[in-house]
């Protein structure tokens, strides 16, 4: 008599081969997304640490109240566009990062047996083929 879960097991083999056949490929293509945020986000940080820096020798610089507050008002201004236009460069990054993600998936998803792509890649199993319920409660009888 054949065990049941033979079957679960060949089905799940099955949809995760193929799955792990690119995985070398999307991580290094992943990481390198990854790496691109990382490297704008430094890139970032470094510019306005200087402009962070640089606001201390404008100040030191001002000759009277109004001359403080025009160094004051532009370094937020400045600030402010600064992090509005990295948010936006990282969330760009972070949404090419989740597209690349997406379409390898789907690429992989496409190297499944046909069957199992013609299903979704879920193929319904037979009531024989299913594993328990291991969440619920036992029946006695």
């Amino acid at each position: 008599m054949s065990n049941p879960h033979d079957s679960q097991l060949r089905l799940d083999l099955d949809i995760i081969s193929p799955l792990l056949t690119n995985a070398e490929a999307w991580t290094r293509q992943i990481t390198q997304l990854n790496a691109s945020i990382h490297r704008e986000w430094l890139h970032f940080v470094d510019k306005r640490l200087k402009e962070d820096a640089a606001l201390g020798q404008s100040l030191a610089a001002c000759k009277a109240p109004d001359d403080i507050m025009r160094v004051y008002t532009s370094f937020y201004h400045t600030a402010f566009e600064h992090y509005q236009k990295e948010f936006s460069t990282l969330a760009q990054l972070g949404a090419s990062l989740a597209t690349e993600a997406i379409e390898e998936a789907k690429s992989d998803s496409s190297l499944m047996d046909p069957q199992l792509s013609a299903a979704g890649g879920t193929p319904a199993l037979h009531a024989s083929e299913r594993r328990p319920d291991v969440s619920a409660p036992a029946t006695s009888h």
